[in-house]
């Protein structure tokens, strides 16, 4: 008899499933409500749903090498109708499982960290049915109302719904687990990694957006492909494909004339909240400690205190003092009484040697376009021989704390929100900070002022580019995308994954972006005194005597854009490898080795391209990887 339903899941939420990252399959029905497992280390998900089969719905579990794309369309699938779920190379079970026509299947990716039904003692089970209650609907109207009960469920996660009538796609608020998706004769098909459904990985390449990528921009390179973003869903049946936002981060309403001691006490309560509830769901955590900066200070400082396990990783770089941050690193740890568990891995010019900092062997399923990959990878490593389960960082903090316009002050804007003795002592301390006289009548201006377009940045020029390829950049790097979606998928299929880490932001949360990102007034972004700009100033009140004052009141930090210089200007022979004549980015007329070559001569305009080439660089690695691992498209 088959079973009425088949449910998968990766099994995260409950305490026991930390230690072990199993997947589980449950068969509801007549004598199979045991779950039973069938393989470790799960990697992600993909699917195909087609509404013009009306055959039962199959299911086909397979094997992959972590990292590596699915061949979707290869797959030989008893039916026409079908979903895949990417497993660790350990299976125990037997492949292939069927679903009658009244089933539905879950499949879901990332993390829970709580499912807020105290009804139901089962954290998974729980999920579950929420998941399916929630897309029991073929209207949209009453799909958004049911999704929005998934705000129980506390998490960073993807899944897709599919039942023989439509399949529902949803992404919740907090995920940073990537989903993709292709509709085309109203067949969809799915992926966490957006090259599962890439029917041609050459022919289907999309030129602005390739030029883009090489550029150092986030953007899909594919044509036809979108990404559902975070807090939407997607419907799809034989009627309608509809998609459209369920959950949003609120704006609540700004507390009038809070004194700055206050925001800091509110504040630091938010973050140990955000913290603690995802640090409970892991035995150890690791942390990237950026040195001289509280966005992750603070978090190490929530973690010490909430007694976790923990470790600390953090990169230094002696050999470039300007972006050497690892004494601040080292005060941090030793502050919070967990030297020995800090783990200084050196980016200085001995690791640069060699060609090392870009490895020509690398083997990447999705490209990563920024010039840290070496250090991630590196980090990653140290972090999996420590034993360490989830990696987190202080990515987002900018976006919680920091000014969102930070050239400077601007008194129309900024003086709302706080009180008459703020906005007075606001005032008398903005008398000490050095502004231009058209700069100062401009912001006391009752009319908004221009928004010039953004400048290419210093480290970003494209002397090497052809004129197509230079205009295509031009005329679409203003337009809308979310930043760092490709650094976020490559780091998650090349290495966290893998390598049984998961990558956690705990400043990206629902109530840190609620009640902090919208609320806290200008005035306390960028606050001056003493005649300095004083940047995330609620930060910096809430951890204020629990960091070191040298964290404190520091207030610039190092970069890391003189290794690449350094990099590129004593490994030429990187360049010329990489870009000769069968190169891919030549070969798609975004290089001109005729002008790159006249650009190795000139070590100003080199420097000045340093950011550009290393992202060429890693696209370039990317295209051969796809070109070693052939067609990803059933011929």
């Amino acid at each position: 008899m088959c079973p009425a339903a088949l449910y998968c899941w990766y099994d995260c939420v409950l305490p026991s499933a930390a230690r072990t990252g199993i997947l589980v399959l449950r068969l509801a029905g007549e004598g199979r409500d045991k779950p039973h497992r069938v393989a470790a280390d799960f990697v992600g998900f993909a699917g195909r749903w087609d509404p013009g089969w009306h055959g039962p719905t199959s299911l086909k579990l397979t094997t992959a090498r972590m990292g590596v794309p699915m061949r979707l369309p290869a797959i030989q699938s008893p039916t026409a109708n079908w979903c895949v779920q990417t497993l660790g190379p350990d299976v125990v079970e037997r492949a292939d499982t069927w679903v009658n026509e009244s089933g539905t299947l879950v499949t879901w990716a990332g993390s829970v960290w709580s499912v807020l039904m105290g009804e139901s003692p089962d954290a998974a089970a729980a999920c579950e049915r929420v998941l399916i209650d929630a897309a029991d609907s073929r209207e949209m109207h009453v799909l958004k109302h049911r999704f929005r009960h998934l705000q129980d469920i506390e998490g960073s996660y993807t899944g897709a719904i599919v039942s023989p009538r439509q399949v529902v796609l949803v992404r919740s608020l907090e995920s940073q687990t990537q989903l993709y998706y292709r509709i085309e004769n109203g067949i969809i098909t799915w992926s966490t990694n957006f090259m599962d459904i890439v029917k041609d990985p050459f022919g289907d390449l999309d030129f602005a957006s390739v030029a883009l990528i090489s550029w150092g921009e986030s953007a899909i390179p594919y044509r036809g492909i979108e990404v559902l973003l975070p807090g939407e869903i997607l419907l799809l049946n034989e009627n309608e494909a509809v998609r459209e936002a369920y959950d949003a981060f609120s704006r609540y309403a700004r507390p009038q004339r809070m004194s700055l001691e206050k925001w800091g006490e509110y504040a630091r309560v938010l973050v140990q909240a955000a913290v603690a509830k995802r640090a409970r769901a892991f035995r150890r955590i690791g942390l990237m400690l950026s040195g001289g900066g509280t966005d992750s200070a603070s978090l190490a400082w929530c973690l010490v205190d909430a007694g976790c396990d923990l470790r600390l990783y953090h990169w230094a770089a002696p050999s470039f003092p300007a972006a050497d941050e690892s004494p601040y690193a080292r005060l941090v740890a030793e502050h919070l009484g967990i030297p020995d568990r800090l783990t200084c891995i050196d980016v200085g010019d001995y690791r640069l040697a060699g060609s090392r900092l870009v490895d020509e062997e690398w083997d990447f399923s999705v490209p990563y376009v920024h010039e840290l990959y070496r250090w991630w990878r590196e980090a990653i490593l140290a972090a999996r021989a420590d034993g360490v389960e989830c990696l987190m960082s202080g990515s987002y903090g900018d976006s919680v704390f920091s000014h969102h316009d930070e050239m400077g002050i601007d008194f129309r804007r900024d003086l709302v929100g706080i009180g008459i003795r703020e906005r007075a002592q606001f005032l008398w301390h903005s008398l000490s900070i050095p502004i231009s006289t058209k700069r100062l009548f401009g912001s006391l201006s009752p009319f908004p002022r221009p928004v010039a377009g953004e400048a290419i940045p210093a480290a970003r020029q494209m002397y090497h580019y052809t004129d197509r390829a230079r205009e295509a950049v031009l005329d679409n790097k203003d337009l809308p995308r979310r930043s760092g979606i490709l650094q976020e998928l490559a780091l998650d299929v090349n290495d966290f994954r893998p390598n049984g880490i998961v990558s956690v932001a705990p400043h990206f949360d629902r109530t840190l972006y609620g009640e902090l990102r919208w609320s806290i007034p200008n005035a306390y972004r960028l606050l001056p005194y003493g005649g300095q700009l004083i940047r995330k100033a609620v930060q910096k009140q809430a951890f204020l005597g629990r960091l070191p004052g040298e964290i404190m009141r520091r207030h610039n930090q190092g970069s890391f854009s003189g290794v690449s210089q350094w990099y590129f200007c004593h490994n030429m022979e990187v360049l010329a490898r990489l870009f000769g004549p069968d190169s891919y980015l030549v070969k798609f007329g975004i290089i001109d080795r005729e002008r790159l070559a006249r650009l190795t001569e000139d070590r100003k305009r080199l420097q000045a391209s340093s950011i550009t080439l290393m992202c060429n660089c890693m696209v370039e690695l990317w295209l051969r990887a796809t070109a070693r691992s052939g067609s990803l498209a059933a011929k």
